[in-house]
């Protein structure tokens, strides 16, 4: 609660910019490879470094993505929180 914000806001508290601070640790502390665990909004983040992070070996995600009853598919988009839940 007492850090200062992100030099950039839009950038750094979204998926890829969350995905990218995880790998940028990852690199810091010299981990060539990981199995990467994401729960909820972690999963997200989790999918998100799978294009960033080379050496990521295994993803394992858990819990209830935000989907409507008929269209799983829903799930996988992004969509920001403003338009949750989908308008019927």
């Amino acid at each position: 609660g007492d850090s200062s914000d992100a030099p950039d806001p839009a950038r750094s508290y979204r998926r890829s910019g969350l995905a990218a601070v995880a790998v940028e640790v990852l690199r810091a502390l010299c981990i060539d490879w990981a199995i990467v665990f994401g729960g909820s909004l972690g999963g997200h983040i989790a999918i998100e470094m799978t294009h960033l992070f080379p050496g990521l070996r295994g993803l394992m995600l858990v819990g209830a993505p935000p989907v409507g009853r008929n269209n799983m598919a829903e799930g996988l988009l992004a969509r920001p929180a403003r338009d949750w839940p989908p308008r019927k």
